[in-house]
């Protein structure tokens, strides 16, 4: 029973960080739901490339797509394909997550970016060896204490909209308002809440410790109670590590079932003596004295702001149909269209990158944007005017991270089963030869067996089996960490979207429909209009707006 209320506990942790304005991952246009992917074509392809194939689908759909096709394989099968009537989820989505090729819709969600994705496990380690691990600050407020702090935001966001900018409390409304025009509380409180969102995207995922050697040697088997499929409690064989181990406190441990190593849970366990008693703090002493309450002070954007207001080349229309043309190829392709130079550093054309693109009538301000979050692009201005794509400060791993990510869709569900009954079979087989080297009666003790007693064999296949299945979430987790760190600069603004309509009927992918109710909701943008966190208004909060 105490491993059901640990997993509980756990599974209220992810709650509360949407409760508390941390972004979810699911923040871009929604496949299942997207009205873009929703879109119905017929086209056919013979002998066609994976590139061909999204060319062909670019026309079809009438979607811009930007596939970064280096390391897409020349060798994989040719595509011969008649699509009738097919929507875009089933003509283009299930096309490239079936060949290892990730998808990001961009902007309105008119155009995808897609990239074959990399090595997660490896990029991981590489990442962990680096020390370049982005981890939250010691004195993160914790999640109560931003919910309390986001309680006391609400009404006064609901009090300045109404008084500034006309609101009622109904919609349809949208107004924005700058940072610097915010009252000095309200101000203080949405740095804090902003920051701790952005740092929540990794605060609450796995440990970067299960790609530690060092780790290693202090890991232990040893068996704990879990659930089967049907509910019932059984024993199961558990990966466990020590995050944190204080001397008169307790200890917290991660545990990842063999089983499943994908999903592991965090718990704590009582140490030799009893924990110390914290004195109790208000939320706005704890909130004063963290380092995420530093005073709001816009800093300067990272790179070229590329705005189509002070140079009209920008705003100009492109259309354009390449495949697997070099980077700097492409970027004068883009040059000629608009009448200004568009180039690329010496050093990123050494690294030979590869576009397949299809767009039609997108701004070139928002193709150089794409740019950026594709591929790390960094622009700046020479002496003629003319456009330089670079490198940037990012370093060569901060870069291959802006494309881990999970891939978004899954395959089908024959495949799904398949795959699914392989790793049952293959974790059954790993229990069975750890249970046989380690002894069941010893595993089934409190403190269960140290890792460092299997054979050399067996350490390496379980250490790469619970790191594989780790990396995908750590990686993709570090991703989205650096993508809003990297537009946290730059002056800050505060939108309240109040729907005309506050319930919507949604379409599920499984054919069933269900009533959405939609919240007025409060997002803080960067200076690229990128959302950094959102606040659902609550009805106390909007009930403000109507006093007097």
């Amino acid at each position: 029973m105490d491993i059901l209320k640990i997993v509980f506990r756990v599974a209220s942790v992810s709650v509360s960080l949407s409760s508390c304005g941390v972004l979810s991952h699911s923040a871009y246009a929604d496949w299942g739901t997207n009205d873009v992917m929703k879109r119905q074509a017929s086209f056919e392809v013979k002998d066609a490339s994976i590139d061909d194939y999204i060319l062909a689908a670019s026309r079809a759909y009438k979607v811009n797509l930007i596939l970064d096709s280096t390391r897409v394989p020349q060798d994989a099968p040719l595509t011969s394909q008649k699509i009738e009537n097919f929507s875009m989820w089933s003509g283009l989505a299930f096309f490239v997550s079936r060949r290892g090729i990730n998808a990001q819709p961009w902007g309105d969600g008119s155009t995808i970016l897609l990239w074959q994705q990399p090595d997660l496990a490896l990029l991981t380690r590489k990442l962990v060896e680096s020390g370049e691990i982005k981890a939250p600050p010691a004195d993160m407020p914790s999640q109560a204490l931003l919910g309390s702090n986001q309680m006391r935001m609400q009404p006064l966001i609901a009090t300045y909209f109404q008084k500034q900018k006309g609101w009622n409390g109904q919609g349809p409304f949208r107004a924005t308002a700058t940072f610097e025009e915010l009252p000095q509380e309200l101000r203080e409180r949405l740095a804090v809440q902003t920051r701790a969102g952005i740092w929540n995207l990794v605060a609450s995922r796995t440990s970067a410790r299960w790609f530690s050697e060092d780790f290693w040697k202090s890991v232990r088997l040893r068996f704990i109670p879990g659930q089967d499929n049907t509910g019932k409690i059984r024993q199961e064989l558990a990966v466990v590590g020590a995050l944190r181990h204080e001397q008169d406190g307790p200890i917290e441990e991660e545990a990842v079932f063999i089983s499943d190593p994908g999903s592991p849970f965090r718990f704590n366990r009582r140490g030799k003596t009893p924990p110390r008693q914290v004195a109790l703090v208000t939320p706005d002493e704890v909130l004063a004295n963290s380092s995420l309450a530093a005073p709001y002070q816009p800093a300067p954007a990272k790179g070229l702001r590329l705005d189509p207001a002070s140079d009209v080349a920008l705003s100009q229309k492109v259309t354009l149909e390449l495949k697997r043309r070099p980077l700097d190829e492409t970027l004068a392709a883009l040059g000629e269209k608009v009448g200004v130079a568009v180039s690329l550093s010496p050093e990123m054309k050494a690294e030979g990158t590869l576009l397949t693109l299809g767009i039609a009538e997108m701004p070139a301000h928002e193709v150089m944007a794409a740019l950026t979050r594709l591929l790390g692009l960094e622009w700046s201005k020479n002496a003629e005017g003319g456009y330089l794509g670079g490198r940037g400060t990012r370093t060569a791993l901060e870069t291959q991270l802006l494309q881990a990510r999970k891939i978004s869709l899954a395959p089908l569900k024959g495949e799904t089963a398949a795959r699914h009954a392989r790793q049952l079979q293959e974790a059954g087989e790993l229990l069975t030869e750890i249970t046989l080297a380690l002894g069941q009666a010893a595993l089934a003790q409190p403190e269960g067996v140290a890792f460092t007693e299997l054979p050399d064999e067996l350490k390496s296949v379980l250490r790469l089996r619970v790191q594989d299945a780790l990396a995908p979430d750590f990686a993709e987790a570090q991703s989205r960490l650096r993508e809003k760190l990297d537009v946290l600069n730059g002056p800050w603004r505060l939108e309240v979207d109040a729907p005309e309509e506050n319930v919507q009927r949604v379409t599920r992918r499984d054919g069933r429909q269900i009533e959405i109710r939609l919240a007025p909701r409060a997002n803080v943008l960067s200076s690229s209009d990128q959302i950094l966190t959102t606040f659902t208004l609550s009805e106390p909060a909007q009930k403000a707006q109507t006093r007097p």
